[in-house]
């Protein structure tokens, strides 16, 4: 009978272990939590639910930006953003290194924007966007985030100057997480 029991308790331990080893392998096992994976277009996502996880990951790229450090940069980002960063700096021979980083959202930081008045925050599978209104009046800001299965990753921030309403700032943020 022990040696019954014992077996199903180790079968039981290694099917557990199997299981928790391809969750953690498999990013797209940890749906996106602000949802949008089976939508066929980007959704609408209530800004008091999206907010909080999103400024997270702003405060993440906030945190490396302040300490210089471009290890916490690259895990609070994204590839594809951090190539156009590095593209955009090349054009005035700069590279993405600590003294670029502390100097690049200035003192308030990415997660600032995430303070201001929100338009719209909308989402499509792994891809989350939100636009905010500048202070000054000149459109909306847009931050853009993916879900790499674990954390939301910033994936950009772009000055729409046209997004002045919802309306324009849903078929702005739609535009960008299209299929």
């Amino acid at each position: 009978m022990t040696t019954t029991r014992s077996g199903w308790l180790l079968t039981s331990c290694v099917a557990l272990g199997a299981a928790l080893l391809v969750l953690a392998i498999v990013p797209a096992a940890w749906p996106n939590p602000l949802g949008g994976e089976r939508a066929t277009a980007p959704v609408e996502v209530p800004a008091n639910e999206a907010i909080p996880p999103l400024m997270r990951a702003a405060f993440a790229v906030d945190a490396a930006c302040d300490a210089g450090d471009a290890r916490a940069f690259a895990a609070a980002t994204t590839a594809s953003w951090r190539g156009e960063l590095r593209r955009g700096l090349a054009v005035v021979d700069a590279d993405l290194d600590g003294t670029t980083l502390r100097g690049m959202f200035g003192s308030a930081g990415l997660s600032s924007w995430l303070d201001e008045p929100v338009l719209a925050v909308r989402v499509h599978d792994q891809r989350a966007a939100v636009a905010v209104l500048r202070p000054d009046g000149d459109g909306a800001q847009v931050l853009r985030f993916t879900w790499d299965g674990f954390r939301f990753r910033c994936d950009g921030v772009s000055h729409a100057l046209r997004v002045r309403d919802v309306e324009g700032a849903r078929r702005h943020l739609d535009g960008l997480l299209a299929p």
